[in-house]
C-alpha cells in the first residue's frame, strides 16, 4: 500500500495519504485476525492480508459513497413529507362513514 502511494504520479495531500494508509492497516489487522484459523500456511495468510490491505481504501471509499447516497435518499424521502404529524382533515363534501 505504501509503495503504491509512493509510486503514484497523482498529486495528493498528506492527510489523504495518512487516511488511506490507516484504512489499509486497520482493515488488514481485522482481516488477519479473521482469517488466522482458516488459512494455516503463513505465506498464503500474508498474501491474503496483503491483498486485503491493497484493496481496502478503494473498498472503504465505495462503502462510504454507498452509505452517503443511501442517507441522502432517506433524508430526501423524509424531507418531502409533512413534519407536524397531523393527519389531513377530510374535506367537507366527502366524509367517510
Amino acid at each position: 500500500m505504501v509503495a503504491r502511494l509512493l509510486l503514484s504520479t497523482t498529486p495528493v495531500s498528506p492527510g489523504w495519504v495518512v487516511r488511506r494508509v490507516l484504512a489499509a492497516g486497520i482493515t488488514s489487522c481485522v482481516a488477519g485476525y479473521a482469517i488466522a484459523e482458516h488459512i494455516q500456511s503463513p505465506g498464503l495468510r500474508m498474501g491474503a492480508i496483503g491483498a486485503i490491505g491493497y484493496c481496502a481504501p478503494e473498498a472503504l471509499d465505495y462503502l462510504l459513497k454507498a452509505f452517503k447516497a443511501r442517507a441522502e435518499k432517506e433524508v430526501g424521502a423524509i424531507a418531502g413529507k409533512k413534519t407536524n404529524g397531523k393527519a389531513k382533515a377530510p374535506s367537507k363534501g366527502k366524509r367517510k362513514r
